[in-house]
């Protein structure tokens, strides 16, 4: 007989044997809004990005472990590795910049030095509009919700 393995799509869209609990992909994503909070945090205020690379890495780390294919979780997910990306870069970044002797290639220090700082301003201001954002938006929902528990009691 001719044993095979199921197509990528079956296997994608085919529920697994257990289902996922109540409320774990939310505490995944929060855990994951509270590691790339603290990297936009350590972008715009640390001196290296490896913090913010590793916090990345956590957040994604973070999200693997719930469903795969929430948009949700996707989208965090997505953040979560430009976040991985953007600390990487920026530590590199700052190496060079740290490598560079300044009385031979002043230039290039400055070049580097300020490409370092573009980045990791832009993307640290960025992704923390985005936790800002969906961290009001929970609270707003959170008030909703409980307006309506209490609607529904009375």
């Amino acid at each position: 007989s001719d044993i095979r393995s199921p197509p990528l799509l079956t296997m994608m869209t085919t529920p697994a044997a257990t289902p996922t609990p109540t409320g774990f992909n939310k505490h995944r994503r929060d855990i994951s809004r509270g590691c790339l909070g603290t990297a936009a945090a350590m972008l715009i205020f640390d001196s290296h990005g490896i913090i913010s690379c590793l916090l990345g890495a956590a957040s994604i780390m973070a999200l693997k472990e719930g469903t795969a294919m929430s948009h949700k979780n996707l989208k965090w997910m997505i953040l979560s590795a430009i976040t991985f990306v953007a600390g990487l870069m920026t530590a590199i970044l700052q190496q060079g910049y740290e490598s560079v002797d300044e009385d031979k290639a002043y230039e290039l220090k400055m070049k580097l030095w300020l490409r370092c700082k573009m980045y990791k301003i832009f993307w640290g201001v960025t992704l923390g509009f985005f936790v800002l954002a969906s961290v009001v938006t929970n609270k707003k929902a959170e008030a909703a919700a409980s307006e309506k528990k209490v609607e529904k009691l009375q």
